[in-house]
């Protein structure tokens, strides 16, 4: 069994969906459910039933979906335990981080890490929330510090939660809707513009739609928009309302407003996460001391 197939197959047990498990690995529906047509084969045995309206488990399926949490774990382990041997008495952790939302936090996290750790050298890294989970799956990162869904439970990574954040509108300060604390959906008069790109995780990006459609608020997608900086950008000559992060203001503040949908659910955590495999008291410190980064940063 290919350690990958297995880690997507894990996935769509979770999920039980092809095209959302597609996009956790960035690979075409297609590719996916030949990945698990191969496994089925190589096992000798149909491990999902499917049909138009659901998929779920057979019992061979729950029986690989039960067990591939600690094969998956002892690769990584391995791998990870091989690759320190090889690097020699180096040792470096590599953090992931999302701009906006952790910026302010590394240098307090990374000052009181050095002091605990001398012996290691702590990398850091901006990266799009996709890029951050890609990366810890690869070990090309050992933490990342990221957006993520509420109530997260998956059997390879583990998640310690900074703050609760959740999607906002953004508008200009020059706006009459900026005059308010909270926009009642049924007082827009215009459509909700969203980043096709935004917000570079696929199960938020998903939650936030879904959201939007339920409390029948109109949205039109927007190409263009790929990084923090290029948001404002957006605005210019146009009276948008723009779906944003709440993180965000702090960077937009001087001429942005950011407003709650009134009576729309749509908050999310940021927080730390890593590999479970690659855990150890090093990166457990670490872990730690970016928490206590955050708690210094946010202090009055």
């Amino acid at each position: 069994m290919k350690i990958e197939v297995l880690r997507e197959f894990l996935c769509l047990s979770e999920e039980l969906n092809f095209s959302a498990t597609a996009r956790r690995f960035h690979i075409n529906q297609s590719v996916l459910s030949r990945h698990i047509m191969d496994l089925e084969a190589e096992l000798g045995c149909e491990l999902f039933l499917r049909n138009k309206r659901a998929v779920r488990l057979t019992r061979a399926g729950k029986v690989l979906a039960d067990n591939a949490p600690a094969l998956i774990a002892l690769h990584d382990d391995i791998a990870f335990k091989v690759g320190s041997t090889a690097k020699g008495k180096t040792r470096e952790v590599t953090v992931g981080y999302l701009q906006g939302a952790a910026s302010t936090l590394l240098a307090s996290g990374k000052t009181l890490f050095r002091r605990d750790h001398p012996e290691i050298r702590m990398n850091v890294k901006s990266m799009q929330p996709f890029e951050i989970e890609e990366g810890i799956r690869k070990d090309s990162i050992d933490v990342g510090i990221t957006i993520l869904p509420k109530g997260g439970i998956s059997p390879v990574f583990d998640y310690s939660v900074l703050f609760e954040d959740e999607f906002m509108v953004m508008v200009d300060k020059r706006s009459a809707l900026a005059s308010r604390d909270e926009i009642a959906p049924e007082s827009l008069n215009a459509p909700i513009h969203v980043s096709k790109n935004f917000p570079h995780e696929s199960q938020l990006a998903t939650l936030l739609r879904e959201r939007l459609k339920q409390a029948g608020i109109a949205f039109v997608l927007v190409d263009g928009i790929d990084d923090v900086e290029s948001m404002p950008m957006a605005f210019e000559g146009k009276d948008w309302v723009f779906m944003s992060c709440g993180h965000l203001e702090r960077m937009f503040g001087d001429g942005f407003r950011f407003v709650r949908l009134k009576g729309v659910d749509l908050k999310f955590d940021v927080g730390i996460t890593w590999k479970k495999s690659r855990c150890n008291a090093a990166l457990q410190d670490l872990v730690e001391c970016l928490g206590y980064g955050y708690e210094i940063t946010t202090k009055p």
